[in-house]
C-alpha cells in the first residue's frame, strides 16, 4: 500500500496517521484496531496474544508495538 506520490520523503506525524487510517479503511481493519489504549501487559499464549487494557483482557492473533512519533 503506497503513500501518496505528494508524501514528503519524511511524512511527519500527520502524514503517518492518515496513511494508516487509509491503510485500515482500504483493507477493511479499521474496526479491529484499538488505538490509543493503554495497554499494561501483553503476553503469548497459545494460539495468539493475551492483551490486558485497564481490566479487559482479550486475545488477539498479532499484536504489532508501535512507539515513537
Amino acid at each position: 500500500f503506497p503513500f501518496p506520490d505528494a508524501a514528503a520523503d519524511f511524512p511527519d506525524t500527520d502524514e503517518i496517521n492518515a496513511y494508516l487510517r487509509a491503510y485500515a479503511d482500504r483493507f477493511g481493519v479499521a474496526p479491529l484496531v484499538r488505538a490509543n489504549a493503554r495497554v499494561s501487559a501483553v503476553a503469548p499464549a497459545a494460539d495468539g496474544w493475551d492483551v490486558t487494557a485497564g481490566r479487559h483482557r482479550e486475545r488477539f492473533d498479532a499484536v504489532a508495538v508501535c512507539t515513537g512519533l
